[in-house]
């Protein structure tokens, strides 16, 4: 028997997951050449500023990216 949301839930947890998994082409460029790619792209410089983001305000970025989630999501739970 499969839990109700069962796709939501593993929507979820791949999408928590997904910041973390863009460290794997950084890696494997880093290991090919020598040089990290953070510089190369504003993207990149974006994911490493979030990240690596450990001050105080930390807390607000946090609150409002899981009130964006919860909207976006409520309307599949229903």
């Amino acid at each position: 028997m499969q839990p109700s949301h069962w796709f939501l839930a593993t929507f979820c947890a791949f999408t928590a997951a997904s910041p973390d998994l863009l460290f794997i082409p950084r890696y494997i460029v880093l290991k090919k050449t020598g040089k990290d790619i953070v510089q190369s792209f504003w993207f990149w410089r974006f994911h490493n500023n979030i990240q690596w983001f450990q001050h105080p305000i930390g807390g607000v970025v946090e609150v409002a990216w899981a009130v964006a989630m919860i909207i976006f999501i409520s309307p599949f739970v229903r």
